[in-house]
């Protein structure tokens, strides 16, 4: 259970990036889909770090 709890904490600091971008190509959700993926990444990447990083 351990590696998909992490794996899913690194989908949220990743994949989001991919939806940041994406949301580009549509400009009627661009500016709710960029909020949501940006704060789905400021709040996983700490944690992230904080549980995997590199000292």
């Amino acid at each position: 259970m351990e590696l998909y709890f992490r794996a899913k904490l690194f989908d949220d600091v990743i994949d989001v990036l991919a939806d940041y971008v994406e949301a580009e190509q549509v400009p009627e959700h661009r500016e709710e889909a960029q909020r949501k993926a940006r704060a789905v990444h400021l709040h996983s990447y700490p944690q992230y770090l904080a549980k995997y990083g590199v000292e």
